[in-house]
């Protein structure tokens, strides 16, 4: 495997949770699975994937898991555009500088 070199950015995790030590009061399905903490920084020293690494997140903190990406996406959206909102600021701001109406 190719070592990802110390300063990259990467992701990291681990488990917080097992299934048996997760509270009783969740679903089932949720309970029989690990509760998994994943992490993005920067590698304090070199690693490969699958490998134990240590990391510095934006907040300063140092996180140790297992390495599992390097430059990793953000995967997250706001989801696709609403035809209504489309132009609706421009409309909004209009009315607003007509205050005397």
């Amino acid at each position: 495997m190719n070592k990802i070199r110390k300063g990259g950015w990467v992701q990291i995790e681990w488990t917080l949770l097992e299934p048996r030590e997760r509270p009783e009061h969740l679903p089932a399905e949720t309970r029989k699975v690990p509760l998994r903490m994943r992490a993005k920084g920067i590698l304090q020293e070199d690693a490969s994937p699958g490998e134990t690494a240590s990391v510095l997140s934006t907040c300063g903190r140092i996180l140790s898991g297992t390495l599992v990406a390097e430059n990793p996406p953000f995967t997250h959206s706001f989801g696709p555009q609403i035809p209504e909102f489309i132009g609706l600021g421009d409309s909004l701001r209009s009315l607003w500088g007509n205050k005397d109406e």
